[in-house]
Order: C-alpha cells, then structure tokens, then sequence
C-alpha cells in the first residue's frame, strides 16, 4: 500500500475516524490493528518477522528490567537475535555469491546453494528502532515497557514503520502510554505537511526520474553534460522523494494526534560533510552515532582510532542501504570525506586566523558548493547498480564528450532543478509551517485546495519511493 495511492487514503481516513471515535485507552489497540493490516498488504513475511522480532525485543526488555545483573548477556543476546535476523534476510544472499565468486576464482566446485531470501519491506527501519529501544533500556535511559500491545503500536505505528523517522521509543512510546486529545491546530498542520509531502514526491521527485533512468539504466556512451545533469537530477530527486515520504508519514502521524521526530533540515546546504550528515536522515545520524560510533569508541581513543571508527561506522551505514559493493564504497566515500573533514578540523585548532577565515561568508559558501558537489558524486555509487555502471557515470562526467546534443530531453530536469535550487536556498528551517499558522482558517483552506489541485494537475508518472528498497 503506497503512501500517495488512493488505497492509502481510504485506509488513512478510515484510521482517522477510529482512532478519533475510540476512547483513549484502546488508541494502541486501533493503531497496532492498522499497522498490522498496513504492512500484511506487503506480505505477510514482513508482518511475522515483525511481530516476532517486536516480542523478542519487548520480552528482552521486561528481563533487562528485572534482571539488571545480567544485563550485558541478556543485551548482547538481544542485539544479536535482532541484528542476525536482519543479517539473515538481507545479506545472506549477497554473502554467498561472495563466497561463490571466490570459490570459482581459486577453481573449487560450487558447493554452496543460494538461500534465495528476500528482505521484506521495513525490516532495516523496524530491526534498528527494535535495537534502539533494548539498548535504551539496558542503558536506563527508558523504562522497560509493560503493555505488550502498546509496545506493538509502537513497533507497527504504520506512518512510519516502512521507512521511517527511525522512532526511539522516548519519542512515542509516552504519546500512546497518554494519546493526545483531539487539536483541530494540530490536525490541520498536518493536512499542511502530509500534502507538502505528497507534492514533493508526485511533482518533484517522480517528474526527475526519467532524466535519472535515461543517465543511470542505459548502456550507451554519455556526454559530460547529461552525466552531470543526471547525477544531479538524482541528487535532487533522492531528498524530494525520502524528505517527501518523511513529510507523508509526519503529517499523517499529526493527523493521528501523534508527533514524530524531523528527519531533513535543508541537508544540501550543508557547510561540511559532518553538517550534511546533521541535516540528512537524522534519525538514522543519530542512531549511528549513539548506537555504533560511540559503542565502538567514538573519538576516546585517540585520532587513529576515531578515523577508524568513522570508516567503520560509514560502511556498516552503507551495507545497511543495500548488499551490494555499490553501496559499500558509498559509505567508504562518506567515511573517508568524514575522516577528511576531522583531520582538517584537528590541524586547524587553535589558529585564529584559520578561524577568522572559517567563518567568513566565502568560506562557508565554499564549504556548501564543496559539500554538494562531493555528496553528488557519492550518490553515483549510491544510485547506480553496479561497480560498472558506476565507473560509466563518473568516466562520462569527467572524461566524457563536451558535446550538448541530446540535452533538450533533459528540460524538465533542468527547470526542476533550479526550482528546487533556489526553494533550497529561499527556505529557512520550517519557514512553510511558521507561515502557514499566521493564516486564517479560510487561508488554509485555500492552501490545501492550491496543493491538491497542483497534485492533480502537475503529478508526473508514479514511481516508487527510492527509499523502500532499503
């Protein structure tokens, strides 16, 4: 069931008016009815290793709870269940094709028969929010939760189990222990945002997908200007799609009465790599960093180490995207230019005149120019579907015919993109929400009605949204 599909609305609706004429204590009863039903429409695999993985991580942490002496075993034993299973479903087949590759390299047989799993939909989101509620738990940071069907509603809270915000349970778990009332300001801010959203997926994201297709899925021989065209209808197109889902699940989330965490803050404006990675998928930053970085030893242990455990950190990042080497040396590259950008930061201490150039204005409008152009050049490895196919973009960009032939199909791409450009740089923050709360009702009215009639006459050809595949 796809957020921008009629069958999503009617379901979305119907959740409304139950959620709305349910008395408060039996609000998790109905959201964990729907979020069971929502994912079923995927598969029922999804739905099993869900509910399985959930009652592990619930039982895990009612033990942690009364067995605070055994709570390393007990932890490791959590992660490890809910970390495997994931590993199971995701990289099993990726790991023996490996194994074959190599095997056929040294001459051995073939003895090793492909599992044939496939990942079903939502479970790198689910595995990571399940492992975050453990590790809060064991670390006292969280109560263990005892009601085994709120915990559920939290597991399956359908706007966002397909693909996030990656929710930590303190961020929802204490709205469904006490549902909020009924808030007509609340409810319209997010028809504002759900519309926002679909808007920037229908109109935007979805309209760039052919220019992307034409550069990244053929076989041909490419100009420089279409690879760089392509690759930077790509980047556009990546934020407008996952920040568009984003927006969807936030404000039908706040339809509900239910907040959930932002998870883009204008990422391509971005002054460093580090400061992207503050912008982009948040929620997914910061899970790294509390659940992965810090474990493995953050910055403690000296330079080396903390160049290492970037590295290491941005790699597993990149494998949890995708089985594939692709999306391994999209993670490196992010690691190496994290790596760059702390040794700069280091060497650079304590000079004032560095500083003083730092934080004048060309400095920083470098820092983001340098930034696009590096994060639009590891989003090749990102989108393309092989190590290959890869090498064809980047040898097209910078080595490739100067020629413009054939850029008159690539139009609509380039208007998008500078509209996209300059709203970027014309948007600050939440500008759109702050000026849509100084409206009058009538005002918003008109407003939802500007944006639903933009979806119906502007919406390109449906496309999936990118970030379901992860």
């Amino acid at each position: 069931m796809v957020f921008t599909s009629y069958s999503y609305l009617y379901f979305l609706l119907l959740v409304i008016v139950l959620r709305w004429s349910a008395p408060r204590r039996a609000v998790p009863a109905v959201l964990l009815a729907a979020g069971a039903f929502f994912l079923w429409t995927f598969g029922w695999l999804g739905t099993a290793l869900l509910g399985g993985a959930a009652t592990a991580a619930f039982a895990a942490g009612r033990w942690l709870d009364r067995r605070p002496d055994l709570r390393r075993p007990l932890l490791v034993a959590a992660v490890v269940l809910l970390v495997g299973n994931l590993a199971l479903f995701k990289y099993a087949d990726f790991l023996v094709r490996q194994l074959l590759a190599v095997g056929s390299w040294a001459g051995l047989p073939n003895l090793l028969p492909l599992p044939g799993l496939v990942a079903p939909v939502a479970i790198s989101f689910f595995t990571f929010q399940l492992v975050a509620y453990v590790v809060d738990v064991a670390r006292g940071r969280f109560p263990a939760e005892r009601d085994f069907v709120r915990f559920l509603a939290y597991a399956t809270f359908f706007p966002s189990v397909v693909s996030g915000p990656i929710v930590r349970p303190a961020e929802l778990l204490p709205q469904l222990a006490r549902p909020p009332r009924f808030d007509a300001e609340r409810f319209s801010e997010g028809v504002f945002v759900f519309l926002g959203g679909a808007f920037k997926k229908l109109v935007l994201a979805d309209a760039l997908a052919p220019a992307v297709q034409a550069v990244f899925d053929g076989t041909g021989p490419l100009t420089a200007s279409a690879a760089w065209i392509g690759s930077f209808a790509f980047t556009a197109q990546l934020y407008c799609d996952f920040s568009g889902y984003t927006d969807l699940a936030r404000g039908a989330a706040g339809m509900l009465g239910f907040e959930l965490p932002p998870n883009f803050r204008l990422p391509y404006l971005a002054a460093s790599i580090a400061d992207f990675w503050r912008r982009w998928h948040i929620s997914l930053s910061f899970w790294l960093r509390d659940y992965l970085y810090i474990p493995l030893g953050g910055s403690r242990r000296g330079r080396l180490r903390t160049y290492l455990n970037l590295l290491a950190t941005m790699a597993l990042a990149g494998l949890w995207h995708g089985a594939a080497w692709t999306m391994v040396v999209w993670g490196l590259l992010h690691g190496a230019l994290l790596v760059l950008h702390r040794a700069f930061r280091d060497a650079a201490a304590g000079h004032a005149g560095l500083d003083r150039v730092r934080a004048s204005r060309p400095w920083k409008v470098g820092g983001v120019l340098l930034t696009l152009l590096c994060v639009n050049l590891a989003w090749v490895f990102f989108r393309a579907g092989s190590l290959p196919a890869a090498g064809r973009v980047l040898r097209a960009m910078f080595a490739g015919s100067a020629s413009t032939a054939g850029l008159a199909g690539f139009r609509t791409a380039l208007i998008l993109l500078a509209l996209i450009a300059v709203g970027h740089a014309l948007v600050a923050r939440d500008a759109p929400l702050r000026a849509y709360r100084a409206l009058s009702p009538a005002l918003r009215g008109l407003v939802w009605a500007v944006l639903i009639v933009a979806l119906f006459w502007f919406a390109a050809a449906p496309a999936g949204f990118l970030y379901v595949m992860f």
